[in-house]
């Protein structure tokens, strides 16, 4: 690990610092970090101009013959200030306050080695808060695998996506999408590669008045060299 500090000018200190471990005999390994950095003074009317930023974040990764696992979870503080006012106002510092605090947590599933079949599902979720009323939140899950069948295949994408929002004048209204893509690769030529399939989509935005959607979903992939790929949607 280390750790790093400082101080400079507009009073503002600052530190840094990480941790991490390495269990004996163990496919474990993980970490803490940690930032703070403000300024007490600013460039306008001194402290009313002033900001902190501050967040601590754990990561932990874990490995077996199968599986692999990787987590992680933080949080964050940031405050400042509404200084965008005429130099000769008295202004109290107390009603030009603003304050944010954010907290996520999102995870990795996925094979440990490379096998006919291939797999990562992800998922996330983070919280966001200010001084206002104000607060959203949001949550994320996606999968993409592959099933190899000699030089052909099998390539399936899922995502779903949460987003809540509300303030003192907006309510909670929940916005949804979830969509599904099927391909099948397979070549075409000695070096272009071609996956062809679909898309189904599903969503409740107030936009538009379907909710269900089918896209094309095609792409392909022209070696042009070793280790140099044409990709075209």
């Amino acid at each position: 690990g280390f750790i790093s500090a400082g101080f400079g000018n507009y009073s503002s200190p600052y530190l840094d610092g990480y941790i991490s471990f390495f269990p004996a005999k163990s496919l474990t390994a993980g970490g803490l970090s940690f930032h703070h950095q403000s300024f007490a003074k600013g460039p306008v009317d001194e402290k009313n101009s002033s900001s902190s930023a501050t967040s601590v974040i754990a990561n932990i990764k874990t490995a077996s013959k199968t599986t692999a696992t990787e987590f992680m979870a933080g949080l964050e503080d940031r405050a400042g200030n509404f200084y965008g006012y005429s130099p000769v106002t008295d202004v109290s510092k107390d009603t030009i306050k603003q304050a944010y605090q954010t907290y996520f947590i999102s995870g990795v599933l996925s094979n440990a080695k490379k096998s006919d079949f291939n797999y990562e599902l992800r998922s996330a979720f983070s919280y966001i808060k200010d001084k206002y009323e104000a607060r959203e939140s949001d949550f994320d899950m996606g999968l993409n695998s592959q099933y190899k069948m000699k030089e052909n295949g099998i390539l399936i994408q899922a995502h779903y996506a949460l987003t809540s929002r509300k303030d003192s004048q907006v309510a909670s209204d929940p916005r949804h999408l979830f969509s599904l893509t099927s391909q099948y690769q397979f070549k075409v030529a000695d070096k272009l590669l071609l996956d062809a399939g679909l898309t189904v989509a599903f969503e409740n935005d107030s936009l538009d008045s379907k909710d269900f959607h089918v896209y094309p979903a095609v792409s392909a992939r022209y070696s042009l060299t070793k280790g140099l790929n044409l990709f075209g949607k």
